[in-house]
């Protein structure tokens, strides 16, 4: 599977009240009509899957969004790319979890049949602002852990006076809405102070074998670290690039590092190599 992205007309004039959508229930079957503007554009995330060099399915995040006006009430701006930025698919219990950074959103969604099951993270309805009780912001990584949690990298922007997070969560059952968080880590960020006034972008979380986390941190920090379940840290390393002007290292931050496990990993990494064989 792929990422990918459509550019659609704006559609936010919905006949319904989108409190009343049923995310239960959403599928393109059920689309209400709109009133279009086609002179204002919006990017939204695809997920497409190939068998070799064919497409065999796909899933449009637009089918959604097309219904829910959210983009007036992000922050009093309206959001022109949502940011499909990382997905997940648990093939045991055939669901695709899509990472939507601009919007703070997961969206949970059954395979094949494309209809979403779930919604975590900010909600948005008309008029309304973004209300602050979710558990993660503008997020990087989304990924489903050996016993069943949703873990993501939180960029935490929304707390500007606090580092960026790793945060494990239990999903809701019977009646249950919302997420319930399970553990944390924060790493303990050298001259907090003077990052964390700037914006993050990036960041990764993986889970190795023995269970503990690897973690690339995002900007503008530079490390990449695995930590254990009990909070301890196993490994640390900061990534440098030497400045000139400075005449000094300086801290490098990277965009998303990831752990390659195999041989196998690795040749499919370089060549791609994967795409064509299996």
């Amino acid at each position: 599977m792929v990422l990918g992205n459509i550019i659609m007309p704006k559609g936010w004039r919905p006949t319904v009240d989108p409190s009343s959508i049923d995310p239960q229930n959403m599928s393109p079957e059920k689309l209400t009509n709109f009133a279009i503007d086609e002179k204002i554009q919006f990017s939204y995330g695809t997920l497409l899957e190939y068998n070799k060099d064919k497409l065999v399915w796909w899933w449009r995040s637009g089918e959604y969004y097309k219904q829910v006006d959210f983009h007036d009430c992000a922050d009093g701006k309206p959001v022109y790319d949502i940011h499909e930025n990382a997905f997940f698919f648990d093939e045991v219990n055939k669901a695709v979890y899509v990472s939507f950074k601009n919007i703070s959103q997961i969206v949970k969604v059954n395979y094949p049949s494309g209809v979403i099951s779930n919604i975590f993270g900010s909600i948005y309805y008309p008029g309304q602002p973004c209300s602050d009780t979710t558990l993660f912001f503008e997020q990087h990584a989304c990924k489903i852990t050996h016993d069943g949690h949703l873990i993501v990298f939180n960029n935490n922007v929304n707390h500007i006076d606090e580092p960026p997070t790793v945060v494990e969560m239990e999903e809701p059952k019977g009646s249950k809405m919302y997420l319930k968080k399970v553990w944390e880590y924060i790493y303990p960020v050298k001259n907090a102070e003077a990052k964390v006034k700037e914006l993050t972008s990036g960041g990764n979380v993986q889970e190795l074998s023995d269970h503990s986390l690897f973690v690339s941190m995002c900007s503008p920090f530079g490390n990449t670290y695995i930590v254990d379940k009990q909070k301890h840290l196993i490994w640390d390393a900061e990534m440098e690039s030497y400045c000139v002007p400075l005449k000094k290292w300086i801290s490098l931050s990277q965009y998303r590092n990831s752990f390659i496990s195999s041989r196998k990993e690795m040749e499919s990494l370089i060549w791609n190599s994967s795409v064509f064989k299996n």
